[in-house]
């Protein structure tokens, strides 16, 4: 299930689901697979069924911790180029910016024999890097008046909370 916590990192409530085989594209042990009935590989992503009676919003959580959120007010247009910037934002380190697109339409192989298909490359030159536990969190953009432009998910990366190491989204 999806759940939320509190700023604490206690379960709060559960919002919903990710049905097994239809709603995902990754698979325990393989990787990127594809949706069913589509031809093209879109990275590492889930799509959450929520449960009756609960409802979700377009927030990203923008600060150094749960309690400072920024409402998304649009989608990025445009397939990730070389040199694009952009944040993260993780259950675990909260929101960094400062990254770099570095590849696009990679593929890459993990260490756990797994692999991310049609993925972004980013990296940053200098302080803290995503940590384990944010895969799955938001990919985004901010211009200058603070407005938050939703860009992809994070995926993974290859050595976690350290500068210079590479991070792939989708």
């Amino acid at each position: 299930g999806v759940n939320t916590t509190d700023a604490g990192g206690n379960f709060v409530d559960s919002m919903g689901t990710i049905a097994s085989g239809s709603r995902e594209n990754w698979t325990d042990g393989t990787g990127t697979v594809l949706f069913t009935n589509d031809s093209t590989y879109r990275g590492d992503v889930a799509l959450v069924q929520m449960f009756s009676g609960k409802s979700g919003g377009a927030y990203i959580y923008s600060g150094a911790n749960t309690t400072t959120s920024t409402a998304v007010h649009s989608m990025w247009t445009t397939v990730p180029s070389y040199g694009d910037q952009y944040c993260t934002s993780g259950s675990n380190t909260y929101a960094i910016c400062g990254w770099t697109v570095s590849n696009v339409r990679i593929n890459w192989q993990y260490s756990t024999g797994e692999w991310v298909l049609n993925a972004t490359k980013g990296t940053k030159s200098s302080g803290t890097s995503t940590n384990g536990g944010d895969s799955g969190g938001p990919v985004y953009t901010v211009d200058g008046s603070g407005t938050i432009a939703a860009k992809g998910i994070h995926s993974g990366g290859k050595h976690w909370n350290s500068q210079n190491d590479p991070e792939w989204q989708t």
